[in-house]
């Protein structure tokens, strides 16, 4: 997993450039969107082609799963939202 934290690491690195600039302001800014696609894509193939597997053969109920993903993916939501609230009302005094 050592690959897959440096991986997730560079990828979030390119995020960061990408949303602190624009097109206008970096002469690199489409080079970095087209990493980030390819680092995505590769990712994508080695989940598809190793993790994916490993979860099929060892029973895994994924609908069950993907029901504990959403509702915790829909509590941090809800969380980062009542924080912007709170970070914006918290600018108006």
């Amino acid at each position: 997993m050592d690959e897959a934290e440096v991986e997730h690491a560079a990828a979030k690195d390119l995020i960061t450039q990408i949303r602190n600039s624009s097109p206008a302001l970096d002469t690199q800014f489409n080079a970095k969107v087209n990493v980030l696609g390819e680092y995505v894509e590769q990712h994508v193939r080695e989940e598809e082609g190793a993790i994916f597997p490993q979860v099929r053969r060892a029973k895994i109920d994924t609908q069950a799963l993907g029901e504990q993903i959403a509702a915790r993916k829909a509590e941090i939501l809800g969380e980062v939202a009542d924080g912007s609230a709170r970070a914006s009302s918290l600018r108006l005094i």
